[in-house]
């Protein structure tokens, strides 16, 4: 479902193949964030009953290409504030759905937002 998403959206394709990220990119990135914020979690959610797997795959690439642009382009975090609450709670579905003992997202530059799970052995 993500690939569906943003298959127009040149930036991410070119990021996914190994292509360079260029600033326009980035700009592509940030005149669309929302909507690849909205539409990837609204994925992402459907996707984690199904195949929480593939849930988590998709939430880490999309994190992946969003820190890619935040890298070039430092004002896109500032637009992700107001998506804190709904990437929680789409890490916790997933996280409750693999079984993992606890979640944590966090924040660092240059690094940007970072998710990981945790599992007991």
């Amino acid at each position: 479902m993500m690939n569906a998403l943003l298959q127009g959206m040149g930036a991410f394709e070119t990021w996914e193949n190994g292509g360079e990220f260029t600033s326009g990119m980035a700009q592509e990135l940030a005149g669309n964030i929302d909507t690849v914020m909205d539409q990837g979690l609204a994925s992402i959610e459907t996707l984690t009953a199904e195949d929480a797997n593939a849930a988590f795959v998709d939430l880490s690439r999309l994190i992946g290409f969003i820190n890619h642009g935040v890298s070039l382009l430092p004002s896109i975090a500032k637009r992700l504030k107001k998506w804190v609450d709904r990437l929680r709670d789409v890490v916790k579905a997933i996280a409750g759905e693999l079984k993992a003992i606890s979640f944590s997202i966090s924040v660092g530059f240059p690094g940007g937002v970072s998710v990981g799970l945790a599992f007991s052995t």
